[in-house]
This record gives C-alpha cells, sequence and structure tokens, in this order.
C-alpha cells in the first residue's frame, strides 16, 4: 500500500455534515441558518454563544429532535438511527425516573433496545459502565438518595451504556457548582479518551469549552460566525 493510501485510510470521516441548513419557527424566527458544518469522528466540539443563538436548536437537529426547514443532514453510517444507540443525548436535568434505581435507570436504554445482547451481557454493560462513573457504592439507591452530581453521573452512564458513537451534551453541568462541574468535565474526558465517541456540547461557560473540545464554534443569531481549533484543551 502506498504512503497516500495510507494517509486515506487514517483520515477521520465526518460523523456529521450539515449543508446549507435551516430551520424556521413560527412567526419568521430563524432557529439556525448555517451554511456549513462538518464534523469529524471521534472530534468533540463546543457550541458557544449567547442564549437564543441556535446552539440547542442545532444540538437537536443532530439528535434528530427537531426537522430542517431546509438543507441537508447527513451521518455517517456508524451514527445512524436505525437502532436509535448509535447517538445519545445528555440533557441540563437529569431526568431520570423516580421509582428506579441507579442500576436499572442506567440499563433502561438496553431494555428498551437490547440489540444482540443477552440478560447477563446486559446487566454486565450496566455494571461496567456505572463503575466507570464511580457509582458503584450507590448501584441500588434510587434518585432521592443521589446528591446532584451523582444524578448527573448516571445521567452520563445511561447515555454511554450504549456505547454510542455520538454523544450530544446540551449544559449538562449548568445547574452545579464549579467543582462538581470540574469533576464531571474530568469524569467526560476520560470516558471519551477510553472510547473515543464524537461529542458536541453546548456551553456558556467559556472554560468548559476550552477544557471539553477540540474545536470551538460560535454562533450568533443562528449562525456559526466562527470556528477555530482549541489547542488548550486537555490532552488526549
Amino acid at each position: 500500500m502506498t504512503k497516500d493510501a495510507d494517509t486515506a485510510v487514517d483520515e477521520p470521516t465526518a460523523a456529521v455534515d450539515l449543508t446549507q441548513a435551516t430551520v424556521h419557527f413560527p412567526g419568521g424566527v430563524i432557529g439556525i441558518d448555517i451554511e456549513s458544518l462538518t464534523i469529524k469522528s471521534s472530534e468533540r466540539i463546543a457550541l458557544i454563544g449567547p442564549s437564543g443563538c441556535g446552539k440547542s436548536t442545532l444540538l437537536r437537529v443532530i439528535a434528530g429532535l427537531q426537522t430542517l426547514t431546509s438543507g441537508q443532514l447527513q451521518l455517517d453510517s456508524k451514527h445512524e438511527f436505525d437502532a436509535h444507540s448509535q447517538i445519545a443525548f445528555v440533557f441540563q436535568q437529569a431526568a431520570l425516573l423516580p421509582w428506579r434505581t441507579v442500576f436499572e435507570n442506567v440499563g433502561l436504554p438496553l431494555l428498551l433496545n437490547p440489540g444482540d445482547l443477552d440478560v447477563p451481557s446486559r446487566e454486565q454493560r450496566i455494571a461496567d459502565v456505572i463503575d466507570e462513573v464511580q457509582l458503584t457504592h450507590a448501584v441500588n439507591r434510587t434518585p432521592d438518595q443521589l446528591s446532584g452530581g451523582m444524578q448527573m453521573r448516571v445521567s452520563i452512564a445511561r447515555a454511554l451504556v450504549c456505547r454510542p458513537s455520538l454523544l450530544l451534551l446540551d449544559e449538562p453541568f449548568a445547574a452545579l457548582d464549579d467543582v462538581l462541574r470540574n469533576q464531571l468535565g474530568r469524569l467526560v474526558t476520560d470516558m471519551w479518551r477510553q472510547h473515543r465517541f464524537t461529542q458536541v456540547l453546548v456551553t456558556h461557560h467559556i472554560a468548559e469549552a476550552i477544557t471539553l473540545s477540540d474545536r470551538i464554534c460560535v454562533m450568533s443569531h443562528g449562525r456559526l460566525i466562527q470556528s477555530f481549533q482549541n489547542d488548550l484543551h486537555c490532552d488526549a
């Protein structure tokens, strides 16, 4: 194989590719108006900008929760929605089921979509991801017995239990203090290092964007006005 061929094989594929993408809401409100955005496989990007600039709308478009008014969204084949397991979304609130234990909340995606995992394999996967977020000691607790930081750890574990290729985070640490924010940021980074999913983070927190991304995209009035590589992030 030639050197050029080797380079082609190693070139990361596009996990997300948006072209001429718009979302219009009633009353002429523009949700997003994006000429082009490409996110490479295993890349981590942060979306920053003022409230109402379209960050969350863009995230919902990528997740398939918001329909484009015009334009095209293309996802790499391993991110397709047919199994509903390759894209995971972490919201601002943990949104745990109060009557379920940590183990049951984390395992919910595998219960709804077990794929080819048998019961012992599913239970082992759940136990493994709970261990990754350092909650093995709380596996049988219900959400009312957890602190806010622990609840968010459960939410992250639930998102990653299916080993998604694409992780979307919509200000997941906004309600937490700086100590917990930093701890959970390190946790997400550690899990990215291990599993190398593609990551899109919406945040208002500049330090968080710098720490948790390879590239920062600035939005204003639904448009991407600047995109630059981030050389200050945590080393891979």
